[in-house]
């Protein structure tokens, strides 16, 4: 039927006749822009299901398994208080004049009580003399259950699930919302004694682009104290408004960790999963006014945090290291064990000693091994040494770790025994022991940083592993993960204090996202101290070799980027005329006259302090000392006696008969091009037609022509 209207202003988007209203505007069928989301929920909690449309004049109907739900016809179908009758699966309809649109089924369960491991973990923190305010979070609010010092949401900060499971519930902050706590002068810690606790996950992959904070009192600017998680995720800072300063803590991945500081006049002290991370001293901010904040550097936002917030306590006293500890440990008492690291397998060395290892969360364990599934009689502790590795002890491991709670079941680790390493390897350090100047050489093959010169023995320090190194096999290198290294101490050779000398090592760069600081290679610093003679360092964006010498830092462009595969890398000092040397290349030279003046300084791989600063993040192999500086023929060698030397370039063949002239070379060879040019040096050159599997016939007629073959 057509309606015709009459009489109307131009643009007019309502007409009417016999005096009814008719909108002739375009009406858009629904669309579902944020899902109802179910979950698991105790008895008693106030719920909301809702959904958000895009569309116009939308009508809603809930359904509850596929039946409608009397009377729930709005965006949001609200459970003042849940009881079992409400468990089912939820959805809603939402329609216009141009077509409905269903949303996703939301499962919604309701159980008695909270998870165990949660009761008893809340309970050992309530049992604390000094709680001041303690948020669980699981009546999703921000209210406080200890004292009336409520919370109030601000931006996008939903819950989600806690780190109990089940009906445990946490805030799931995205960056977009935090908590604001207001002034509560508790929270200030005017007695310069305090703790704050908390259960924290990093959700970010890739760096957000500041340190995300987990507490903070201040306001943007003026801070009292600031609380965050660096970006890179392996260390926690303590921002006081004018200075910060540093914890490492194990990378926190996007697994659930529980956090504590304590604050002791001026003294901060981490503590992660239940251990001391480190401490530093560093007085509190001039502004004790400020706001308190969870997950935001200010009331209003700023530098939020990504990731869940779970179970935030705040103590007026500094909690001891047994107290932290007992609070971590009631959680994981009544919780199933869980396997973190699974031990590792790999092809080794006859007569190494060689332990499997397995890293667990719990409390209360109890282990079991296996050789091909036999249970090795007396195999019952974390670890399972091999003293001597030989033919019978090949195999297949696995390991079951049990508490009271349950069991699981390790990954298997195949064990392949080797009689001797691969010979590409065996060429290359025979290449290396025939240099005189040889100081010192770790190959890690068994599983030690021992040195094969058995001048300067390493000790490995923090969190280390080997893994197969350069040459495959049973060859082994050194796995830096950014949280161990290896101390050589203090070495007077690798001082070079007459300013020559050569390190060869090789370096595989392991991180996908900037690590926020130039990884160490190889240092003879003490960068705690300020000590410094050298450091040898690869840019955060692996582009760039960089020495430092204290004072000034040389940085030099790679031809051939890091990547994440093995590299060679000689660095050799020789004065101005020092060099660096990638796969055998020479990358650039560099001014290496003076160093930076500590050579009492210790050495280190993979770090720039005894301690632990600036940790490398991959693999370090076959790393080399030598008392002068190796030549560029030298190095090019070494190299080549692990990959092979480059073939011989192929030989053109000449063949006249009269006039013509038939040139080719052999057929095996792919992938160059025969050009010509008429004269040299030439000024141009020019690809040669015709050629038909590396042969082409031309005339001797044009005068004197010159050719070359040039790869493609």
């Amino acid at each position: 039927m057509t309606l015709v209207l009459q009489g109307l202003p131009a643009g007019t988007g309502v007409a009417r006749l016999s005096g009814i209203a008719i909108d002739t505007q375009l009406v858009s069928p629904p669309t579902v822009l944020t899902q109802p989301v179910g979950g698991t929920y105790v008895v008693g909690t106030a719920l909301t299901l809702a959904v958000t449309t895009g569309g116009s004049q939308a009508t809603y109907q809930w359904f509850k398994d596929s039946l409608a739900v009397p009377g729930a016809t709005a965006a949001s179908l609200t459970f003042a208080s849940l009881q079992t009758a409400d468990v089912g699966i939820y959805h809603v309809v939402a329609s216009n004049a141009a077509g409905t649109v269903t949303s996703d089924p939301a499962a919604l369960q309701v159980v008695a009580a909270l998870p165990p491991q949660l009761t008893d973990y809340q309970a050992a923190v309530r049992r604390e003399p000094s709680l001041i305010s303690y948020y669980t979070f699981e009546a999703l609010d921000a209210n406080d259950t200890k004292a009336a010092n409520h919370g109030t949401l601000q931006g996008q900060a939903p819950f989600g699930e806690g780190i109990g499971g089940g009906a445990s519930k946490a805030l799931q902050l995205t960056g977009a919302g935090h908590v604001n706590l207001g002034q509560v002068e508790a929270f200030d810690f005017l007695g310069q004694l305090g703790t704050v606790e908390a259960w924290v996950r990093a959700d970010w992959a890739a760096s957000p682009g500041y340190n995300p904070t987990i507490f903070a009192d201040r306001a943007g600017g003026p801070a009292n104290w600031s609380i965050h998680l660096m970006a890179p995720k392996g260390q926690v800072a303590h921002w006081n408004g004018s200075a910060v300063a540093l914890v490492d803590v194990p990378n926190a991945g996007t697994d659930w960790h529980h956090f504590a500081m304590t604050f002791e006049f001026g003294a901060w002290t981490v503590y992660w999963d239940g251990e001391l991370a480190g401490s530093a001293v560093q007085p509190f901010g001039v502004a004790p006014e400020s706001p308190t904040q969870l997950g935001s550097a200010s009331a209003t936002g700023q530098e939020r945090w990504v990731g869940g917030l779970d179970e935030v306590a705040f103590y007026s006293d500094t909690l001891s290291p047994d107290a932290i500890r007992q609070h971590y440990q009631a959680f994981l008492a009544a919780a199933p064990t869980t396997i973190l690291t699974p031990p590792q397998g790999g092809t080794f060395l006859a007569g190494i000693p060689l332990t499997l290892s397995v890293v667990v969360k719990g409390v209360n364990l109890s282990y079991q091994w296996y050789q091909d599934n036999a249970a090795l009689p007396g195999a019952t502790g974390a670890s399972l040494a091999l003293a001597n590795l030989q033919a019978a002890h090949a195999g297949s491991y696995h390991v079951v770790v049990s508490n009271p709670n349950g069991s699981a079941t390790s990954d298997a680790a195949a064990i392949v025994v080797a009689t001797a390493l691969p010979e590409r390897l065996a060429s290359y350090r025979a290449a290396v022991n025939k240099e005189v100047s040889l100081l010192a050489h770790y190959g890690f093959d068994d599983l030690t940083a021992n040195d094969a010169q058995n001048r300067a023995h390493g000790a490995l320090a923090g969190t280390t592993r080997f893994v197969e190194g350069v040459g495959a096999g049973a060859d082994k290198a050194l796995l830096l993960t950014g949280e161990g290294h290896v101390n050589l101490g203090q070495v007077n050779e690798f001082d070079f204090i007459d300013g020559t000398g050569t390190i060869q090592l090789f370096v595989r760069a392991d991180w996908t996202q900037s690590p926020g600081y130039n990884p160490v290679i190889v240092a003879d610093r003490d960068r705690e101290w300020g000590l410094i003679n050298y450091s040898l360092n690869l840019s955060a964006d692996k582009t760039q070799l960089i020495f430092f010498d204290g004072v000034t830092s040389q940085p030099k462009t790679l031809l051939v980027p890091a990547g994440t595969t093995l590299h060679l890398l000689a660095v050799v000092f020789n004065g101005a005329q020092s060099a660096f040397y990638w796969n055998g290349q020479l990358v650039a030279n560099f001014d290496a006259t003076i160093f930076g003046g500590s050579p009492e300084s210790p050495t280190q791989l993979g770090s720039a302090a005894p301690i632990g600063q600036l940790r490398w993040v991959g693999a370090l192999d076959e790393v080399a000392f030598y008392s002068t500086p190796l030549n560029a023929d030298t190095v090019r060698r070494h190299y080549e006696a692990l990959v092979g030397a480059p073939p011989a370039p192929p030989t053109l063949a000449v063949v006249r008969v009269g006039n013509q002239v038939t040139i080719s070379w052999p057929t095996e060879v792919a992938g160059l091009i025969l050009e010509s040019a008429d004269q040299l040096p030439a000024a141009s050159w020019t690809a040669v037609s015709g050629v038909v599997g590396n042969r082409v016939t031309v005339s001797s007629a044009t005068g004197t022509r010159f050719y070359r073959l040039r790869s493609q």
